[in-house]
């Protein structure tokens, strides 16, 4: 729709709504506040665009208190549309003078003038922004300084790369969803202090990203009421200070917690007993090194109340490969679901794991079993919670090898309380309709406690046989 048939259809839905009673056009006669909440709750280019509407409202929107930009707009001629968009950021931050900003929300697919944006959010930041949302794709400069000292930001979610220096202690008091996502934080403090604040007084939800840490000894996050924290670390594989940053998060009302990514000196969790969701993970690449199944121990240690939990990516290798590990975990008395990524030739380590968990309701394998010693199973105790509690079972990626149907019947045949378990193959056992209906056929002829009510295959329902 090019521009004229837009503004034409713009004043004929404005004319609608103005004389909608008697020919009187009540909306016009609001106050300027009022019009500038509504346009408000447009995107910027549009509200900008109402200034044809009548006289009454050439200005109007420039009491607009929430700015929303995007530049996913389609264009043939492509170079004028950057150029426009810049115009338009750039104009309308002018025309607003040094009114406050409730909201500002940019997102950019292209790079642009690297001082122009910069310039834009420092503009933004200088007027006691409340949210403050950006999703840039290049490096992004902005001033740490100013970011930090912010104090009206409610929400902050930056998308980009981008470098933050953090002094000896930052405070955002107002802060209360906090999202990073690509930033990288160095110590600027000289000489490199050895120890870092980072305090939100009423956060709610933590979430970082694809950051790394550098020239950072000691980071303390204090976060009272912190409900959510995920936090996805990416240090450089020569950088030495990934291996000696400690962690520390201070969180009394934390109930979800994530972590993934490169191994930490330590990762510590004060005062977070009240966890009920936990998700840690780690590369592959760190699975024989002794350093990272040491930390991935003691984080393990720390989230003993926990209710849910995931061992996402290669946790459970790096932690399997040295069994000592798991032995010295300790019980788990309050963990109903557990969900392993990937669990590889480490049966024995599986197996002493679930003896840790006597609560243990439900348990998803989510990339299928490789290889390992099956005559383990033959001579293994059983787990207490097959007894009493275990009733769910789910296999991801299952390609029917000998050992994973060596753990589904050694499953089907312990776990007393057993009523579900669901099977999904991989694709080349489920495009082999002969080989899966073989598959199921031995599976529903394994010895099975009398509680089994169905092994669901495939999404296919079968029904016990010892029903």
């Amino acid at each position: 729709m090019d521009s004229s048939l837009r503004r034409k259809s713009m004043k004929d839905i404005s004319s609608k709504m103005q004389f909608c009673s008697n020919g009187e056009d009540k909306i016009s006669s609001l106050p300027d506040s009022i019009l500038g909440d509504i346009l408000s709750l447009l995107p910027t280019k549009d509200a900008v665009r109402t200034c044809v509407l009548s006289t009454r409202w050439i200005y109007i929107w420039t009491c607009i208190t929430s700015l929303q930009f995007d530049d996913r707009v389609r264009n043939c001629h492509r170079r004028r549309t950057k150029d426009n968009f810049m115009n338009l950021v750039s104009r309308v931050l002018l025309h607003l003078g040094d009114s406050s900003i409730q909201s500002f929300s940019i997102s950019c697919l292209k790079p642009y003038d690297m001082s122009r944006a910069s310039a834009w959010i420092s503009a933004v930041l200088r007027r006691k922004v409340q949210k403050l949302y950006i999703c840039y794709p290049n490096k992004l400069s902005i001033c740490s300084h100013s970011l930090f000292n912010c104090h009206s930001l409610v929400e902050l979610k930056l998308l980009m790369q981008c470098t933050l220096r953090i002094s000896t202690k930052i405070c955002l008091p107002n802060l209360k969803i906090l999202n990073l996502s690509r930033i990288k934080f160095v110590n600027d403090s000289f000489p490199h202090s050895a120890k870092v604040i980072l305090s939100f007084p009423v956060l709610k939800m933590f979430e970082l990203t694809r950051c790394s840490w550098l020239n950072m000894k000691n980071v303390n996050i204090i976060s009272p009421v912190v409900e959510s924290f995920i936090l996805e670390c990416f240090n450089p594989l020569d950088s030495s200070e990934s291996y000696h940053c400690t962690i520390n998060i201070c969180a009394s009302c934390l109930s979800k917690f994530k972590y993934i990514g490169y191994p930490f000196g330590e990762l510590i969790l004060s005062g977070t007993s009240s966890v009920l969701d936990a998700s840690i993970g780690a590369p592959r690449r760190f699975k024989k090194l002794l350093r990272p199944a040491q930390q991935a121990s003691m984080l393990l240690k720390q989230l003993h109340s926990v209710k849910y939990l995931k061992l996402e990516g290669h946790i459970f290798e790096v932690i399997g490969y040295r069994k000592a590990f798991v032995v010295s975990l300790p019980s788990f008395d309050k963990l109903i679901h557990l969900e392993l990524n990937s669990v590889i030739t480490h049966c024995e380590a599986l197996l002493e794991l679930l003896h840790k968990l006597p609560s243990l309701t439900s348990l998803v394998c989510k990339k299928g079993v490789s290889k390992f010693d099956k005559h383990i199973l033959a001579s293994a105790t059983v787990p207490v919670c097959f007894f009493s509690h275990l009733q769910v079972v789910g296999f991801r990626q299952f390609d029917a090898e000998e050992c994973e149907l060596c753990l589904a019947k050694f499953v089907l045949e312990n776990a007393k309380v057993l009523k579900h378990m669901s099977i999904l193959t991989t694709r080349r056992l489920l495009l082999s309709n002969t080989e899966a209906e073989s598959v199921k056929e031995k599976l529903l002829s394994f010895p099975k406690a009398p509680s089994v009510a169905s092994i669901r295959f495939n999404a296919i329902n079968c029904v016990s046989s010892t029903l």
